[in-house]
């Protein structure tokens, strides 16, 4: 009898860390609709292999038009309207 409450406590355990493991690995959509707000294009590191390319666009075009307050609250919106209009899944994994 203890052997199978063994068993079925082993299956328990797996059970919890892997359901853990897949919540920690998950990224939420709301996280990135706050880093977008609060740190412009910086939000696109949080998901940096599907937007790497947006990154390094807004990145450059930051350094390049510094000076120019237009492109910088330009692409600060631009972060935000991309992640909020984003219609694909909303759960991130990491890969």
């Amino acid at each position: 009898m203890l052997e199978g409450q063994k068993r079925t406590n082993k299956k328990k355990v797996q059970f919890l860390r892997c359901r853990m493991e897949e919540k920690m690995k998950s990224k939420d959509k709301s996280i990135s609709v706050l880093l977008a707000i609060f740190l412009s294009f910086f939000s696109w590191i949080y998901t940096f292999e599907k937007d790497k390319i947006k990154f390094w666009v807004a990145l450059g075009l930051n350094v390049l038009f510094w000076w120019c307050i237009i492109v910088p609250i330009g692409v600060w919106i631009w972060s935000i309207l991309d992640v909020c209009l984003d219609n694909k899944k909303l759960d991130y994994r990491w890969e």
